[in-house]
């Protein structure tokens, strides 16, 4: 719920007056267009020869009224006889609007009315009426009017302080007995007394009504309106609600409401006969988060001709957005206990100065999305949301409870996204029991815990197993296990979504307020951030990406954990794989303590492809396949010219390798489990046609190098064939035996022929160093 500051600048003390009315007809003139003047469906009635007002109307299933004006409203008697020649049922009934805002009783309005039938319990019942809406107030007993004919005087009587009480003589006299009453002040004034008849094509002339007398005081209100309530409902919409219904031609003049700031104007003033003491403002701009705003309102009246004294309010836009309120500690596996109770919750923190109304919130859970009670949450407060399967461990936090059983998270992983009352999304984290950093409270009774709770972004070296000796700090100041690190934030790939579009993925959160710059070979359209994957946001180009490369540039600036490193990537609309343009480039089959498997490859033509048209497979010594690995599920881009070393768990092999540039190694969906004697790997498409493919053995590795551990085995040069021995050989070790998602240690440009053989070196130093190991 949007919350506001408003200052008025008047006070004004009530002045209301009350003046004699009353009026009868009992239609011995025998009309109804004189003396008093009824009018609507006028020729659906007559006064037949007992002087009566019938329903003489066409023999169809229909809806008539006839209404005549009338002002009492207060202190009031309202009497009628009313004859139905049939047993009223759900179809066949009358309504007698006796004080209503409007002539038709079908229109919206406000006022009150009694229905005689309606229901198969054939009750008088009493209702209010709010613009399209009924609101029933007080009825009689069942079966009060269950006859075949039904003869009956009713009266109504409200006093001074709007207490009713509805009487009736089912005999048509006016022997009266309560049927029922209640006290309702909704409203005052009254401008119409009108009949309604409800009828199908049998009854549509057996309704007769007589012997109408209404006496009573007039509201007349000399009190100016006032503003009771203002409140925005969306960015360019403010909803002012009024101390008492106003007159719709002043109150819908755009020309009275006026802004302070000259940027922005009153585009439309929306009254509605249904809530007539509501206007809602629409403006031509938005208005920021935590802007001022002062509007004066002047020249708007009542239904009297009382009008507002000039009024100015004074109003602050403010509307929760991404991070206003975090997910600050997740207890996803309570047990075993180590001092809190075994309950699952997630709390979450209001980082800001400001109260945040919780109103229809909600937590997405992957499958499950739960509703989120009203909740105030303080500026620098805490909320615990709990199932209420198991709350009353957490009673004395006044906890969100959620209608979930005692097992609503997963405990190794989820996506959570907190939700406001419009779907927006206020925060999500894809939690996964790696970011413990401690294997032994990973096995349950420790929660995790935001270790900065007022990061504009989400990183994920945030995140911790808790310190506290209860295992958690539910409701309370975190304390996580590890202090929080500022890093830099690096492009770690493209994704193709259309040909207009692609979305750049980092290594670390992306603040919205502060996406990083970036320039481009191609015209930018706009660029977006998605808060449910908040690594990464996307670039929509103002014309199609063709096969001709477009060059993005981020640009060095500022990071919400450190600063955005400056990186160049080109692509073009991607092609389908095909032998010969992407190649096996490096080999590490056998990596040292404390490093990791990878299979490097190198798109060597000037062609951009997407990982997911790409596997890995091992295949058997006949050559055939054996199991197929996906690189990824998303349309990751391969690059032209870019080498890309491919593995399981690409922290460590970062960590292994002092890799710094994260577009050059990527952690795949599925990694195949590489032997360390030898084994027969491809590179294939979708369709599993083979690429190319290698039968490595550790025995060719350099003859120098006797312990092969931690040592890949690189291709020479991409134009000799994959599956010879000779395309191969042991990294240097002036690289530390290995080069992954960089140009080999071994590498020559040289390629080979037939025709001719020239050695380009004079000397030969195999010694595996790196320098003259080879002779071309």
């Amino acid at each position: 719920m949007t919350k506001i500051s408003v200052v008025f600048v008047l006070t004004i003390f009530s002045q209301i007056v009350f003046s004699q009315t009353i009026w009868q007809d009992n239609f011995s003139d025998s009309n109804f267009t004189t003396n008093p003047i009824w009018t609507g469906n006028s020729t659906d009635f007559e006064v037949d020869s007992e002087k009566k007002l019938h329903l003489n109307a066409a023999p169809v299933s229909a809806t008539s009224y006839l209404g005549t004006p009338s002002t009492a409203g207060i202190n009031s008697v309202w009497q009628f006889n009313l004859e139905l020649a049939f047993n009223p049922s759900s179809n066949n009934y009358a309504e007698i609007h006796f004080m209503s805002s409007s002539v038709d009783p079908n229109q919206a309005s406000t006022g009150y009315f009694v229905r005689v039938g309606g229901s198969t319990s054939d009750k008088v019942s009493l209702f209010r009426k709010d613009g399209n809406s009924s609101q029933l107030l007080a009825e009689s007993s069942d079966g009060y009017v269950n006859s075949s004919q039904v003869n009956l005087t009713i009266k109504i009587a409200r006093d001074s302080i709007n207490q009713w009480s509805v009487y009736g003589d089912s005999t048509g006299g006016t022997n009266f007995k309560l049927l029922a009453n209640t006290t309702d002040g909704q409203y005052l004034n009254s401008s119409y007394f009108s009949i309604k008849c409800m009828y199908t094509s049998t009854r549509s002339d057996k309704f007769f009504f007589d012997d109408i007398f209404v006496v009573g005081e007039k509201f007349q209100d000399l009190n100016p309106p006032k503003i009771a309530d203002a409140r925005f409902s969306d960015r360019n919409k403010l909803k002012l609600q009024f101390s008492e219904p106003l007159d719709s031609a002043t109150a819908s003049s755009t020309s009275n409401y006026q802004l302070q700031s000259s940027f922005n104007l009153v585009t439309a003033a929306k009254w509605q006969s249904g809530k007539p003491t509501q206007v809602e403002l629409s403006f031509k701009t938005d208005f920021a988060n935590d802007e001022p705003v002062g509007l004066f309102i002047e020249k708007v009246e009542d239904p009297f001709g009382n009008e507002i004294i000039d009024t100015t309010l004074y109003l602050t836009f403010f509307r929760p957005a991404y991070k206003s309120v975090v997910i600050n500690e997740i207890m996803a596996d309570p047990s075993p206990s180590v001092g809190l109770p075994e309950v699952e919750y997630i709390e979450i923190f209001n980082p800001t100065n400001r109260i945040i109304e919780m109103d229809l919130w909600k937590l997405a859970a992957e499958s499950d999305t739960f509703l989120l009670p009203f909740f105030q949450l303080q500026p620098n407060g805490y909320g615990l949301i709990c199932s209420t399967t198991n709350s009353s461990e957490y009673d004395t936090l006044n906890p969100l409870l959620i209608e979930a059983g005692s097992s609503w998270i997963k405990n190794t992983e989820e996506q959570l996204v907190l939700l406001d009352e419009n779907n927006e999304v206020i925060d999500a984290i894809h939690y996964t029991s790696n970011l413990y950093l401690n294997e032994a409270k990973k096995e349950g009774g420790w929660s995790l815990e935001q270790i900065v709770d007022s990061l504009s972004c989400f990183s994920a070296n945030n995140w911790s197993a808790s310190n506290s000796t209860l295992g958690g700090t539910p409701g309370f100041t975190n304390n996580p296990e590890m202090a929080f690190t500022y890093e830099n934030n690096s492009l770690k790939n493209v994704q193709w979504v259309n040909d207009y579009q692609v979305k750049l993925n980092f290594t670390g959160g992306i603040d919205p307020m502060y996406l990083p710059q970036i320039s481009g070979s191609a015209p930018v359209d706009s660029v977006w951030f998605d808060p449910i994957q908040p690594t990464g946001f996307s670039i929509l180009f103002g014309n199609q990406i063709s096969t001709n490369p477009v060059t993005v540039t981020v640009e060095e600036s500022k990071s919400c954990t450190g600063n955005f490193v400056s990186e160049t990537i080109t692509f073009s609309t991607p092609h389908d794989p095909i032998a010969g343009k992407i190649v096996l480039n490096e080999l590490m089959f056998n990596p040292d303590v404390g490093g990791a498997e990878y299979i490097e490859l190198w798109n060597i033509s000037d062609e951009t492809f997407v990982l997911s048209n790409l596997r890995f497979v091992k295949l058997d010594k006949d050559g055939l396949p054996q199991q197929s690995y996906i690189l990824s599920t998303d349309s990751i881009l391969f690059p032209p010219k870019q080498i890309i070393a491919f593995t399981e768990n690409q922290s460590v092999l970062k960590m292994a390798h002092e890799l710094e540039s994260p577009i050059h190694y990527f952690e795949c969906l599925e990694f195949p489990s590489l032997a360390n004697d030898e084994g027969i790997i491809a590179l294939t498409d979708a369709q599993l046609t083979i690429l190319e493919d290698v039968h490595y053995s550790e025995d060719w590795h350099h003859s120098s190098i006797s312990n092969t551990k931690g040592v890949s085995l690189e291709r020479v040069n991409p134009t000799i064939n994959s599956t010879e021995e000779s395309a191969w050989h042991s990294a240097a070790s002036s690289a530390n035996y290995a080069t992954p998602g960089n140009i080999n240690s071994q590498f020559s440009a040289g390629s080979a022929t037939e025709k001719m053989v020239w050695l380009e070196k004079s000397t030969v130093s195999p010694n595996n160093d790196g320098l003259n190991d080879l002779l071309y």
